[in-house]
């Protein structure tokens, strides 16, 4: 826990002096006010770190010295800035004027999620090529033909190169929930300063935009998880609300530089698709909203197109140095290198993951399923997904058949998000971590909207917030129940209490608490195979779940390498190079003087 605190406050104060640097250049100090401003800084410094670090990767392994001189590197021009360093005061101030209430709130979350990361890791990724890609970067950097170890190598990401430099000492095989709970604990510090401003009446449209769509998402990434672990999924769901919050602000008429809120969106978009390609259309999305605030379309069009290109291309690089495939797992424009896995195998795994996503289990997936068989088994899987999508649809309805029930400008921003992410997910991979934040938006815009002009509207965000985060557990006389308490508590506040502050109070209070112990519950089950674990200073090491006695070596040419035993099924934190199944069979070393360093090819006959 102390560890997983102290990574979290020194994560915080590096992205903030990395972010604020970045921001001061766009001069927003009039458009938005320092709680948003902070936010902001927040994820532009944790991304651009990671991106750089990135790059880094292709050079040098990300060591702790190398992550330490690349951050030091990145914190300087903030340390040496009289601007900084006067934001840097004003932001401390801010925070000491800050209700107690609200600071123990944050401290208690602080400690509970701390506690929750602390536990044993089990989401399966991680132990599929999370952490052995976090690993490959560390002692290796990038590495020409890893793919060929494990396809899932060529979908390395930023995220992982981000905690790589801890990944060192004591800290070896600690780390995998780190990343996860940080961009947790952000997206709950914004969720609380935007429900502060509702309780005290300062509030914005965005504001209970934000509020609403974070109960979507928040509690259901808990029960899965997700924040217990290093995917980048966490920090992609959380920006999932940042980017549409800043579409709001672009769009709003008290905004004075539109099109500065509308780059730093496309900025967000970039990054997040670096972390992963199911991020796509945010970066379409965000292009024409910038577009729209400019005059020069046509000049500003090249412009925007080239930053998100050079934001995008450590990706296509990285993809071509250890897969040969710059789209990877799409088959487009492989190039045909010793190192390549070729166009027939990213072909085969790109439809491998459809056919994960829509069948879940791989043993349930027919011999030969015709077109469509898959959704009816995976409306019974994605019951919350597609809870969401029925929202989306219905609100989407609404704006079309009633459009004075959401008079937003930006609406049409939301609606073409909502309907090319959905699409574009359920045809690629159908599962709520991939869709939920493109599902999530037009519910919660159409709760913002309502919400905040009819007190009685309140009752309906209260059954789409409980009902998100409750569908998880399927239909049953215990989630009825527990609707039925939700609504009944909700419904009293409203009633009981007639000034808005104590109202929106418990009213807020009430929607979280049940929207997060609805999917706690499910830890029940779990930790019936993963006991609760108390460990107040390190978290447990990966190999005391998952021990290294359980892989057995193997050879491929001049390749040795460990297979996990049938019962562990995954590599976890075995020696490099692990892979329960290689990409190729015939391969070998690219250099064998360099050893594993040197990468791999394939063996052509």
């Amino acid at each position: 826990m102390l560890f997983l605190l102290l990574t979290w406050f020194c994560f915080s104060c590096i992205a903030w002096l990395m972010g604020i640097t970045i921001l001061n250049r766009f001069d927003l100090e009039n458009d938005l006010p320092l709680g948003d401003r902070t936010i902001i800084s927040l994820w532009l410094g944790i991304l651009s770190l990671a991106w750089v670090l990135f790059i880094v990767s292709f050079f040098v392994p990300l060591t702790p010295i190398v992550g330490l001189l690349t951050t030091l590197i990145g914190i300087t021009p903030a340390l040496i800035s009289k601007q900084c360093r006067d934001q840097a005061r004003l932001l401390w101030k801010a925070i000491a004027r800050q209700s107690p209430w609200l600071l123990l709130t944050l401290l208690g979350f602080s400690l509970a999620l701390s506690w929750l990361c602390s536990q044993t890791v089990y989401w399966s990724d991680t132990g599929l090529y999370h952490y052995q890609a976090i690993s490959w970067f560390s002692q290796y950097g990038t590495v020409p033909g890893l793919a060929l170890i494990h396809n899932r190598f060529a979908t390395n990401s930023p995220w992982f190169a981000l905690i790589a430099p801890l990944n060192a000492g004591i800290f070896t095989t600690r780390i995998s929930s780190s990343l996860g709970g940080f961009a947790y604990l952000l997206g709950f510090g914004q969720a609380c300063l935007h429900i502060k401003r509702i309780i005290h009446q300062r509030d914005e449209l965005t504001d209970w935009f934000a509020s609403f769509a974070f109960l979507l998402l928040l509690p259901s990434s808990i029960k899965l998880t997700i924040a217990m672990s290093v995917s980048p999924d966490q920090p992609i769901l959380i920006m999932s609300v940042i980017i549409p919050w800043l579409i709001l602000k672009a769009k709003s008429k008290v905004v004075h530089n539109p099109s500065r809120i509308a780059l730093i969106a496309v900025i967000f978009s970039a990054f997040i698709v670096v972390l992963k390609l199911t991020a796509l259309p945010f970066l379409f999305v965000t292009i024409f909203l910038y577009l729209s605030t400019v005059k020069n379309k046509v000049l500003s069009f090249f412009k925007i197109s080239t930053l998100s290109f050079i934001g995008l291309l450590p990706l296509f690089i990285l993809n071509v140095v250890v897969s040969g495939c710059p789209l990877y797992p799409s088959s487009v424009a492989c190039f045909d290198l010793p190192w390549s896995v070729g166009k027939q195998q990213a072909a085969q795994y790109l439809e491998f993951i459809q056919k994960w996503n829509q069948w879940y289990f791989p043993e349930a997936i027919p011999e030969n399923p015709r077109w469509g068989e898959w959704i009816l088994p995976w409306l019974g899987i994605e019951t919350p997904f597609v809870f969401l999508i029925i929202c989306s649809i219905a609100v989407m309805v609404i704006a079309l058949v009633q459009p004075q029930q959401m008079n937003v400008k930006g609406k049409s921003y939301f609606l073409f998000l909502t309907l090319l992410g959905i699409i574009y997910v359920v045809y690629s991979v159908p599962t709520w971590r991939f869709g939920a934040g493109y599902s999530c938006i037009l519910p919660a815009l159409y709760l913002a909207c309502r919400c905040r002009e009819q007190a009685k509207m309140k009752w309906l965000a209260v059954l789409i917030c409980s009902g998100g985060a409750s569908l998880w557990w399927g239909f049953s006389l215990s989630l009825e129940l527990i609707m039925l308490i939700t609504i009944v508590f909700s419904g009293l506040t409203l009633l009981i209490f007639k000034e808005n502050k104590p109202r929106f109070s418990l009213f807020f209070a009430i929607l979280w608490g049940i929207c997060l112990i609805v999917p706690l519950q499910d830890y029940r089950v779990t930790r019936s195979v993963y006991p609760w674990i108390w460990r107040p200073l390190l978290p447990p090491a990966l190999e005391e779940t998952y021990p290294t006695a359980n892989f057995e070596a193997a050879r491929a040419q001049d390749v040795d390498y460990w297979r996990p035993s049938p019962e562990i099924g995954l590599c976890w934190a075995a020696p490099l190079p692990c892979t329960h199944e290689l990409t190729h069979d015939n391969i070998q070393l690219r250099d064998p003087a360099r050893g594993l360093a040197g990468g791999f090819v394939r063996n052509q006959p």
